[in-house]
């Protein structure tokens, strides 16, 4: 199975979706897949996006079995 990221835009835009992002860390845990809030407009959270994208190709190349 290849790597799937959920990425959430806007990041810091809205406060008021504590309910949602319960939502999505249980779904994202459920189905071991990754999530990452972005802003855009800002760059905020796209840096570290592409980091943890990074990260899991090293270790699915390094451990294809996970």
């Amino acid at each position: 199975m290849g790597l799937i990221f959920l990425v959430g835009d806007k990041k810091g835009i809205v406060d008021e979706i504590e309910l949602e992002r319960d939502i999505i860390k249980e779904y994202t845990e459920d189905f071991r897949i990754c999530y990452a809030e972005i802003n855009t407009n800002t760059g905020e959270g796209i840096g570290e996006l592409f980091e943890k994208l990074a990260l899991q190709i090293i270790a699915k190349h390094n451990y294809p079995e996970l």
